[in-house]
């Protein structure tokens, strides 16, 4: 198990765990890009962000969960926890200034 943060999504236990550089190059640092810029234009409520947000967390716990799919972790995120999962990953995957970022258990967890 990759050391990260616990979060409780649908009931069940599961730890976020930082990305990968072939994560991020394969598409997770367009997501992130995406999601910034969705919350930056306050357009929050898109299939765009909606659908890079659950890709985000997906390329997250599949580091942990190989058996997890992309369907599954949509079904599991919510408006109460997905943007804390977000922003533990970025924490955990350094992207964050915020000291200890992503270490601790996910809020809303």
């Amino acid at each position: 198990m990759i050391r990260g943060a616990s979060v409780n999504l649908g009931g069940e236990e599961f730890v976020l765990a930082p990305l990968t550089f072939a994560q991020l190059r394969d598409g997770s640092a367009k997501d992130i890009a995406t999601i910034e810029d969705s919350i930056a234009k306050r357009a929050m409520f898109s299939d765009e962000y909606f659908n890079a947000m659950a890709r985000v967390v997906h390329a997250s716990l599949s580091r942990n969960y190989p058996d997890m799919t992309f369907e599954r972790v949509l079904s599991l995120l919510d408006l109460g926890n997905a943007r804390d999962c977000y922003k533990a990953v970025l924490g955990l995957s350094g992207l964050l200034k915020e000291p200890g970022a992503g270490e601790q258990k996910a809020a809303g967890a």
